[in-house]
């Protein structure tokens, strides 16, 4: 095995070139492709190998892709791709040139987020004084969550709706194929609507607050969801 290996970052439109260079970061260097940049760094061969170095490296990766995806179009690379030399990621970015091409297309100007809301645990803490108590309290408390959970659906629902209005791409947390709780779902934000997200975030968080719902808006995250096909090309 060499000493060296180099670890893919991410792929960039070639005319970005100049934008992260300026940023400065230590040891990231562009691989040329075709119209497109990869974006890659030296490390350890050893280091890969190693349980403790490759959380490092991988901590490392996800920080220099969060600076780079909230400054310009980046196409994600998941944590691993390793390569002997430069000249393999170029092979690779040119091989795959339209696959990666049209990943930069489809983030272009926009990031990703993750959006939460989440419903209170059920209180299972209810002491049984007398069984027909218990059970009617259970009752209630089923036909309460009931309540909360569809009042929680509609405002999920009127929420993608109003997020698709502001040009946001939704996609449904991985593994789920329809709306129920606890709701997650990643965001693709234009950058210009990042103000319109803002506020109808605000509006959301105040209608959830009603049913007992928390919300979090987590990102901008490096838009693995919305490149998945590019991104595990690699």
């Amino acid at each position: 095995m060499t000493d060296v290996v180099w670890l893919l970052h991410g792929v960039a439109r070639q005319d970005q070139a100049g934008r992260i260079r300026d940023l400065s970061f230590p040891g990231l260097v562009q691989v040329r492709g075709t119209g497109i940049i990869g974006l890659t760094s030296a490390t350890d061969a050893a280091a890969v190998c190693d349980v403790g170095g490759a959380t490092a490296l991988a901590i490392e990766h996800d920080r220099v892709l969060r600076l780079l995806v909230a400054c310009t179009d980046v196409v994600p690379v998941r944590f691993g791709a390793v390569f002997p030399s430069t000249s393999a990621v170029s092979r690779l970015i040119r091989t795959d040139a339209a696959l990666w091409v049209r990943a930069l297309k489809r983030v272009e100007g926009s990031q990703e987020f993750t959006l939460r809301l989440e419903l209170p645990p059920c209180d299972k803490s209810s002491i049984v004084t007398a069984t027909a108590t218990y059970l009617r309290d259970r009752r209630r408390e089923r036909t309460d969550r009931t309540r909360q959970k569809d009042s929680a659906k509609a405002i999920f629902r009127k929420l993608l709706v109003r997020l698709a209005e502001c040009g946001v791409e939704t996609r449904l947390s991985s593994g789920r194929s329809r709306v129920a709780a606890p709701f997650e779902v990643s965001l693709l934000v234009p950058r210009k609507a990042s103000g319109q997200l803002a506020r109808l975030m605000a509006e959301t968080h105040r209608s959830a607050q009603l049913v007992g719902m928390s919300t979090a808006l987590l990102g901008p995250l490096p838009p693995y969801s919305f490149a998945n096909d590019a991104s595990e090309a690699a």
